[in-house]
């Protein structure tokens, strides 16, 4: 119960105190006084929607991206046969060992060769890019457990290999999409470092 308290305390105060005005906070900043302030969220929504449309924009296309590439990069590594294969396996797997600040230098330097400073795309791709080895990693090995035979029939059928991604790949591998859908929402949506001290200038 103690540690129940502790954590919802603070919310308690988020939400109290979201309705007071300067003056109230400072006579009783715990405990809720009237009236309440309604207005404060019209103030507050004012000030940072078009904040929140930038960040759903960006997450938004940021997230179909990766998700379309690392499904389609995935089913290539499991489902064809391919020069180095396992090399290129190992390097894009090796990605994720390497923090993201030690690359922002030169991600900042390719990005502003490339004069996409303050757009959309310079925040999009390289976030994409950051998030794409362990989409890619936890999609290969779901795909390798699906079942062979599924896709032996269907080329028996005459099921060209995109019909296989869609049809059969995909709809059996919601469940790790999904999962890669909410924790890169979550990551892309919170991404600051990149967009809101580096890249965004205006």
């Amino acid at each position: 119960l103690f540690f129940l308290v502790c954590a919802l305390f603070p919310l308690y105060l988020l939400i109290i105190k979201s309705v007071k005005n300067v003056g109230q906070d400072q006579m009783d900043p715990f405990t809720p006084t009237f009236p309440f302030l309604w207005d404060n969220y019209r103030v507050a929504w004012l000030n940072i929607s078009s904040n929140i449309l930038n960040s759903f924009i960006i997450t938004s296309i940021a997230l179909a991206g990766l998700v379309a590439l690392a499904c389609v990069t995935a089913f290539a590594f499991v489902h064809f046969k391919f020069y180095l294969k396992e090399v290129l396996f190992t390097a894009i797997i090796a990605l994720m060992m390497i923090p993201g600040t030690l690359t922002l230098v030169s991600q900042y330097s390719m990005v502003y060769s490339m004069r996409l400073v303050n757009t959309y795309w310079g925040v999009i791709l390289p976030q994409m890019m950051a998030a794409f080895p362990m989409s890619f990693f936890l999609l290969t090995s779901f795909f390798k457990g699906i079942s062979r035979e599924l896709f032996d029939a269907a080329s028996l059928d005459g099921a060209p290999d995109m019909t296989m991604l869609f049809k059969i790949m995909l709809p059996l591998s919601m469940p790790i999409v999904a999962t890669i859908v909410m924790t890169q929402f979550m990551a892309l949506w919170n991404e600051y470092v990149w967009s809101g001290l580096i890249l965004i200038t205006d």
